[in-house]
């Protein structure tokens, strides 16, 4: 019997696209998050899935690509983030531990990691396991803030190539080397061992 009246169906829920959808917005998801919505496609109603797909296709695509080029340089957020984050760390430490050495010293500076007796050892070579060069320099507003900028070869190994990282960067425009004449003045100003 038609009346003419369109029977209207009572919607569902699909499951599957809300959980897509959801994963797909939460960014680190959005791979599994993709697939749901993929899977989600084939049941009614259809609009979480669609709306994960949309969000979660181009962010999946940037994780994969990351993951790509991580893999073959280590500069995304691997291995690389996490040797210049250990560099930050040992340039620290051998300035607090050169502060220690300038009050036995008279005042000196040391001239390499290996004068820094009291450093644990793990701190005096860079992330590829060679020694730290060291240079002094000053912050160039107040020139009396000096420190020492630990200089590594980088992955290379080779002094003065694209690949050398220093802490702070050399090309940190609010630091200065500090001239050789002027150390030599300061050491000879302080008594060795006050």
């Amino acid at each position: 019997m038609e009346s003419g009246i369109e029977e209207v169906q009572p919607r569902g829920r699909n499951g599957l696209g809300i959980a897509g959808f959801v994963l797909s917005i939460t960014c680190c998801l959005a791979i599994p998050g993709t697939i749901l919505s993929l899977i989600a496609l084939r049941r009614s109603p259809k609009i979480f899935a669609i709306l994960g797909l949309i969000i979660g296709l181009p962010l999946a695509s940037i994780q994969l690509t990351l993951a790509v080029k991580q893999d073959q340089t280590g500069y995304i957020f691997g291995e690389k983030a996490g040797q210049y984050i250990e560099g930050a760390w040992d340039s620290v430490m051998v300035n607090t531990q050169s502060a220690t050495f300038r009050e036995t010293h008279g005042g000196r500076y040391p001239q390499t990691v290996d004068e820094l007796t009291d450093l644990e050892e793990r701190y005096k070579t860079d992330p590829w396991g060679r020694p730290y060069g060291l240079e002094l320099v000053r912050m160039k507003e107040k020139p009396e803030l000096i420190s020492l900028r630990l200089i590594s070869k980088g992955p290379d190994g080779i002094a003065d190539t694209a690949d050398d990282v220093a802490w702070p960067p050399k090309d940190d425009e609010q630091f200065e080397p500090v001239p050789p004449e002027e150390i030599q003045k300061e050491t000879k100003t302080k008594p060795e061992g006050k």
